[in-house]
């Protein structure tokens, strides 16, 4: 059993100051007041699985409106509609008749609804809906009291998470009928896409009998008839450090005035997007702060990353010093790429004159292949990769020197080896600091750095 609230009406018909006169033989009656007054109370209610009566310890309302109708049909309004702050109402009505009231309250929802008319409470356009409530009251004859539970006109929505979520966003979109009824408690009007946004602060992790609730301080709203209705929401999910947002997918679910919508579910599969400078793991994942455990170490740091995000190019976090990329002037067919370094090492590996005490500098690239990490393969990279590395006016380079600083790895140096052979006996030297490339002889000795392309294991 759950706790749900409803505002309670007390309405206490005070018929004060009536008079009779005489007229002949017929008495007539003189109006009278009545006041109306607003009180809060707790009711129970059972929860089913999907939707679940809205429940709340208190509610806070400070505009309270009243409409008068003398037909039960309510199509002639007595007088005008009258609005308080706390609930009040003094209403100055003729005993002999009956009279059918219309009753809304909100909180701060001025510029959110807008009652004109009770018989259609407006949505105003672009805004999203607030709590809010409704009810009727039939007054007459010589009833001194009457009480009305004021029921919310508003579904809420509750996002319930069953597995581990980080900390992000989700936005749900859906269509809102614009219009509400009081009369008879409907929704009308085309319908128009509204979106609602949930921003979480910290990690999420639920389960399937314990889910947790993402949106418990940001309530989502939807402005809501008496009897359920399906409607479309259509969620998406973004990671905190991501740089676009997961793929869309939608749920229909009933809504229903007064009632709760429980999605609940494991809103994404988290594939956070890469950025320059994240950290790489053994087990095919990154992030942009050290996670690194001795069974899951950092091997790399990001400097590439392609259009899906999800896969681009490492560079490892150590040196191979003082290397010479061959003491044989000899050139190797199929290894001159510019752009492709995978290319250019499988070329020299597979020559048959290949032996690792000959060509050291790719020698130590391969080798850090063993053992065989999935989804690696590490390389001598071509020219083009290090000016990748280098980026625009060095702002990759300084991005991932920072990451290597930060978890103990080798500053990059100054001179690097690529595997692009200009010819028999030189091959294309990069300066990793000042983005230039110079024509360098096989034989001599310097730096040489790894790199490998990867992609998302999730």
């Amino acid at each position: 059993m759950r706790k749900i609230l409803y505002i309670m009406f007390a309405v206490a018909t005070i018929f004060a100051s009536c008079t009779k006169e005489e007229n002949s033989s017929e008495q007539i009656v003189d109006d009278c007041k009545v006041t109306i007054s607003a009180v809060p109370e707790v009711s129970m209610a059972d929860e089913p699985d999907m939707k679940s009566v809205q429940t709340r310890g208190t509610a806070i309302c400070n505009r309270y409106v009243i409409e008068l109708y003398s037909d039960a049909a309510y199509n002639t309004m007595v007088g005008t509609q009258q609005s308080t702050t706390d609930g009040n109402f003094t209403l100055t009505l003729d005993r002999s008749k009956t009279y059918y009231a219309l009753l809304w309250a909100d909180n701060n929802a001025s510029a959110i609804y807008n009652v004109t008319s009770l018989k259609a409470v407006t949505l105003k356009t672009g805004q999203l809906p607030a709590e809010a409530f409704y009810g009727k009251l039939t007054i007459g004859g010589n009833q001194a009291n009457y009480d009305i539970s004021l029921k919310r006109a508003v579904a809420k929505v509750n996002l319930n998470e069953i597995g581990a979520l980080p900390k992000g966003a989700v936005t749900v979109k859906y269509n809102q009928q614009p219009a509400f009824n009081v009369t008879n408690g409907t929704t009308s009007g085309t319908a128009a896409g509204l979106t609602a946004t949930v921003t979480t602060t910290a990690d999420f992790a639920g389960t399937k009998t314990a889910p947790v609730t993402l949106n418990t301080d940001q309530p989502i709203y939807v402005l809501a008839s008496n009897a359920a209705a399906n409607v479309d929401f259509t969620l998406q999910y973004k990671d905190a450090t991501e740089i676009s947002a997961e793929t869309e997918f939608t749920v229909t679910a009933p809504v229903q005035a007064n009632y709760n919508t429980n999605i609940k579910g494991h809103f994404t599969t988290v594939v956070p997007i890469a950025k320059v400078g994240d950290f790489y793991y053994k087990n095919g994942t990154w992030s942009s702060t050290n996670k690194a455990t001795a069974d899951n170490p950092i091997i790399g740091i990001v400097f590439v990353v392609n259009a899906d995000g999800k896969s681009g190019k490492i560079v490892s976090l150590d040196s191979g010093i003082y290397l010479a990329w061959s003491p044989e002037e000899v050139l190797i067919p199929g290894a001159d790429s510019s752009t492709d370094g995978e290319a250019n090492t499988a070329a020299i590996t597979s020559y048959s004159g290949y032996l690792a005490e000959k060509y050291p500098a790719v020698a130590w690239c391969v080798a850090k292949n063993n053992p065989k990490i999935g989804g690696i393969n590490w390389y001598l990279p071509a020219t083009d990769e290090l000016v990748a590395l280098y980026g625009t006016n060095g702002t990759v380079k300084n991005t991932v020197e920072q990451a290597l600083i930060t978890v103990g790895g080798s500053i990059l140096g100054i001179f690097l080896w690529t595997s692009t052979q200009l010819g028999y006996n030189s091959v294309s030297f990069f300066n990793i600091q000042s983005n230039y490339e110079l024509n360098m002889g096989k034989t001599a000795r310097d730096n040489v750095r790894a790199i490998s392309a990867f992609k998302s294991n999730n």
